[in-house]
């Protein structure tokens, strides 16, 4: 629990850095590339587990594209106790 604690402190930190600077986005969702400077991305893991099959784009609302020259991705996971 006092690991769990010191990690989502740590996060917090992390986003707060984030979300002071104008020119970074944080995104917390699944996404994949359309071409090499657009995502689409979701909450809900179908949709872009949908698109990657179809290569079709959503018709409702329920997703996010974004254009940019540049990506950072970072992936994580949480520890596991053993």
């Amino acid at each position: 629990r006092n690991v769990m604690n010191h990690i989502k402190s740590i996060n917090f930190g992390y986003l707060s850095n984030i979300n002071s600077d104008e020119n970074l986005s944080y995104l917390n969702a699944m996404a994949t590339f359309v071409d090499k400077d657009t995502l689409i991305c979701s909450k809900d893991p179908l949709i872009i587990k949908n698109f990657v099959s179809t290569q079709g784009i959503p018709k409702d609302g329920t997703y996010q594209k974004i254009r940019a020259k540049n990506f950072v991705i970072a992936t994580g996971t949480r520890p596991q106790y053993l």
